[in-house]
């Protein structure tokens, strides 16, 4: 199965595998956050303090070493 990050929806409502991960990653980072777009832009902020020169492409790498292979939204 495909482990993908509801961007739009809460972390309640998130994949379970998933939202353990995202309840990991909060812990991890000491920081808050309700849903997966938020979380995403958490772990981007993240990855800028660590200096990272291309954030974005980090904390999607980031992601994919924890498991979750992608972002998904509504497209409606």
């Amino acid at each position: 199965m495909v482990h993908m990050l509801d961007l739009d929806g809460s972390i309640e409502n998130q994949n379970p595998y998933v939202k353990d991960i995202l309840l990991d990653i909060r812990k991890e980072l000491g920081t808050s956050f309700s849903n997966g777009k938020r979380a995403y832009e958490e772990i981007v902020f993240a990855m800028k303090l660590k200096g990272e020169k291309n954030p974005e492409k980090a904390a999607s790498e980031y992601l994919l070493e924890k498991g979750i292979k992608g972002n998904k939204y509504f497209d409606g």
